[in-house]
């Protein structure tokens, strides 16, 4: 079988399955480093391809060829994963009447349509400065 670019044989895999019975404690992360190891797996600069190999065991997992420990910290932003898709949810239709209503009534003027909000972000003139203090004016 072929994963990241390898083909793995029956035996290799079943040395896989024995390094994580072997090794109950160890997280994904190490497990793929001592794959790598046992099976010479190393990039062209000698590093290991650990990245890889994990990447390698995840899809042998979803391919029911060996089972991994269960992460241990997630994926650093405390919320589970969840794949979703465009399908997976409909959009809660919007309501656009109220804001229609709100507007035509005046009570509330659209972001960027305020001509007087313009002006109030301008800067004050800089009337500090004298004609000679920003350097000789070109002509």
């Amino acid at each position: 079988m072929r994963y990241c670019g390898r083909a793995f044989t029956s035996d290799e895999i079943q040395g896989i399955r024995k390094l994580i019975e072997d090794h109950p404690t160890a997280t994904r992360a190490h497990l793929s480093r001592l794959v790598c190891e046992q099976l010479g797996w190393r990039r062209d600069d000698g590093r290991s391809k650990d990245m890889s190999c994990r990447v390698a065991m995840l899809r042998m997992q979803d391919d029911g060829l060996l089972r991994l420990p269960p992460p241990r910290n997630g994926n650093n932003n405390g919320k589970p994963y969840l794949r979703r898709t465009l399908l997976a949810e409909p959009a809660a239709p919007r309501d656009l009447t109220l804001q229609r209503d709100v507007l035509s009534r005046g009570q509330l003027e659209p972001r960027g349509r305020n001509p007087g909000a313009r002006e109030a972000r301008r800067p004050p003139p800089n009337l500090g400065a004298q004609e000679g203090s920003l350097g000789p004016s070109t002509p």
